[in-house]
């Protein structure tokens, strides 16, 4: 009597598994030098909205290294230090489904495959913290950013991240009339905590609704959003 074979089913993928699988297919499909191939695979326990979530951040992250081109080169990246990167690229995706946090989390990654001696390069602190930034603020937060960097802060000085753009409350306001002026003073704290927004003391005679509160961008809140929205 002939013994049965037994056939042994492949380990099924972890999610993350997945997500990096996912990651080094978008990256495989760009002629850079140093780039990977991998499989792109979705499977049915992955939720639609985490699916669609996916498949928005990972066309982000392509565009964004299709702009950047010939700068990238993922072979002089440290392994570890991408992996880290990656991992909380992939949380980001798992909490989130808005489109601002999706394109901000794909902007600062792909900074991390740039070429070492480019001068937009960021240290591998300086992503691991943007990105936590990105995965801890509200969308109101992230909004608020980049219309002070859009409208506020003058087109001259945008890339001049040497020091403190000083504004007041009121400058913002005008650009949220649909915001109640306590909230939207708190999505300003909600930045002060992270230093990309500095409330800079209590006026001596302030005027109604917080007008004329002064708040700077600060140094670092200015390289973040430059990384997050147009660093090319």
């Amino acid at each position: 009597m002939k013994k049965m074979k037994i056939i042994k089913r492949p380990a099924k993928k972890t999610v993350g598994e997945h997500i990096f699988t996912l990651i080094k297919a978008a990256i495989s499909e760009i002629p850079i030098p140093g780039a990977g191939a991998g499989a792109v695979l979705l499977e049915e326990y992955i939720g639609s909205s985490t699916k669609n979530a996916i498949n928005k951040a990972l066309k982000f992250l392509k565009d964004k290294l299709n702009l950047y081109g010939e700068r990238i080169d993922i072979s002089q990246s440290d392994p570890d230090e991408i992996s880290d990167i990656t991992k909380q690229y992939y949380q980001i995706i798992l909490n989130n489904s808005h489109e601002l946090k999706l394109k901000s989390a794909s902007s600062i990654l792909a900074n991390a495959y740039l070429k070492a001696d480019d001068s937009s390069k960021l240290t591998y602190v300086e992503l691991d913290h943007m990105l936590k930034c990105i995965n801890s603020l509200s969308i109101g937060s992230l909004e608020i950013l980049g219309v002070i960097y859009s409208k506020i802060v003058p087109k001259s000085q945008r890339h001049h991240t040497n020091k403190n753009y000083r504004f007041n409350f009121e400058d913002l306001k005008r650009y949220f009339p649909q915001h109640e002026s306590t909230f939207l003073m708190g999505l300003v704290g909600e930045c002060n905590s992270l230093n990309l927004l500095h409330i800079s003391g209590i006026p001596q005679i302030p005027t109604n609704e917080y007008g004329n509160y002064p708040i700077e961008l600060t140094k670092f809140g200015q390289r973040f959003i430059k990384h997050m929205i147009d660093d090319i």
